[in-house]
């Protein structure tokens, strides 16, 4: 991505273009920090670097949604057998 920006840069310039290097969740809270650095910052930002962490564990919040459909599932299958049975 920096070999790109490097070689694009002027033309972009002068086009009147912005070059985007990322785009998607991980980079909008970057790109709304440079944009808060760049307006509160008294003088020209010529440079930023940020930092960021993801963590990939399982929430359980996702355990519990699963763990409530299988639960949902099978009642639902257990009823409607229930009810079949009864019919006949």
């Amino acid at each position: 991505m920096e070999m790109m920006a490097a070689r694009y840069d002027e033309q972009a310039r002068d086009a009147g273009i912005y070059l985007v290097s990322a785009c998607g969740f991980d980079c909008i809270p970057n790109d709304m920090g440079a944009l808060l650095l760049q307006r509160s910052f008294n003088g020209e930002l010529a440079y930023m670097e940020s930092y960021m962490s993801v963590s990939r564990g399982v929430s359980w919040v996702v355990v519990f949604v699963l763990f409530l459909f299988i639960y949902l599932f099978i009642y639902i299958y257990l009823f409607i057998f229930a009810f079949f049975v009864c019919l006949f």
